[in-house]
């Protein structure tokens, strides 16, 4: 494996490496990744309130391609107070339309339009890991009432802001247990749940909204992302780590 970002030092806390190569960028808890419809490497670096964005050179993302903040504007003594405050986010996604979705938790879930607006989809507490299916539907991870919800986005047509309501994605059958990552195989709209306390992957058919279990896992499934074959990576942790 290759570092592409991270590994920086400032004395200033409000410099985090904007403008220069990602791995001389200071990341802080960095919670996931995404990519975008061109290939660029969207971070969510959590404890720093920031969005950054490592741009493709060539298609490739590698360490010495440059890192900028996309949204947030830091804290800390003497920090600019410039732009838009996030806090912790945790979940990121991209649209067809490269509208980025990001997830705060407390604050609910967010647009990043291309223009650099961003606005409120949904007020929506402890919300986690989020996805797209093919259609631009948005699934979201309610983690603490362990529900996925499906979000009804609505765009305005004279501002173009978009916004939501949720509903809960009917699962029948056994009940999920603190699910932290969703993901879905958009070549049929399969829905994939981190089951992160139940220790398990569950898939929901798109069709039928059929459940079953497709990973028993030794640890905890935190997080979880399909490749364009529909093979299912994850992330898992036991009590100890």
């Amino acid at each position: 494996p290759e570092i592409v970002a991270g590994g920086g030092i400032s004395e200033f806390p409000c410099d985090v490496g904007d403008g220069g190569p990602a791995t001389s960028a200071i990341l802080k808890f960095p919670y996931t990744v995404t990519v975008d419809n061109t290939g660029n490497l969207l971070i969510a670096d959590t404890n720093n309130g920031r969005i950054r964005k490592i741009s493709a050179v060539d298609g490739t993302i590698t360490g010495d391609n440059t890192i900028v903040t996309i949204a947030g504007s830091g804290s800390g003594d003497g920090c600019p107070t410039t732009g838009i405050g996030i806090g912790l986010v945790r979940g990121l996604v991209v649209d067809s339309q490269d509208n980025l979705f990001f997830t705060e938790v407390n604050n609910g879930i967010h647009s990043l339009a291309p223009d650099g607006n961003i606005a409120t989809v949904t007020v929506l507490k402890d919300a986690y890991g989020i996805t797209v299916d093919s259609s631009d539907n948005l699934f979201v991870a309610d983690t603490f009432k362990s529900s996925i919800l499906r979000v009804n986005l609505t765009t305005d047509p004279d501002t173009g802001i978009i916004t939501g309501t949720t509903t809960p994605v009917n699962i029948s059958g056994e009940s999920l247990f603190f699910p932290f990552g969703v993901a879905v195989d958009t070549r049929n709209d399969n829905l994939f749940i981190a089951d992160t306390f139940n220790k398990r992957i569950r898939r929901v058919d798109g069709s039928t909204g059929v459940i079953t279990t497709i990973v028993n896992s030794p640890g905890f499934v935190f997080n979880l992302s399909l490749d364009n074959a529909g093979n299912v990576f994850y992330v898992i942790r036991d009590r100890k780590s």
